[in-house]
């Protein structure tokens, strides 16, 4: 399988600029990481500054911007976190088809046999 990966660094997230006022740059990152191959498959960013907040309404955003689903962002100490976002079909073959194989049962997965 042959992957076309688009990293890019959002610098403060996106949403300010370099001193630190508002500033909402995301519709353009959004466009250039659209236009890097006719179809992105995973899309890595740095600097994910803020997007914790308000109901993860800035990851909700960019998911629907580029056509994409995202995992759940990593925690940052720094608050320069990283975000990870890829075709929905490559979380199914990622996670649940290796299990599968395995022979592990998707119930054990979702940890509801889990013994306390």
């Amino acid at each position: 399988m042959r992957l076309t990966i688009c990293v890019q660094n959002l610098g403060h997230g996106g949403l300010r600029n370099g001193g630190g006022d508002p500033e909402d740059r995301w519709p353009l990152l959004a466009e250039r990481i659209n236009s890097a191959a006719e179809r992105v498959d995973v899309v890595p960013l740095c600097e994910v500054v803020d997007w914790h907040m308000y109901g993860h309404k800035q990851l909700a955003r960019a998911k629907a911007d580029l056509g994409l689903d995202a995992l759940p962002l990593a925690p940052s100490k720094s608050g320069y976190g990283t975000a990870l976002l890829c075709r929905p079909e490559l979380l199914w073959e990622a996670i649940f088809l290796p299990a599968r194989a395995a022979r592990v049962p998707m119930r054990e997965l979702a940890g509801v046999n889990r013994k306390m």
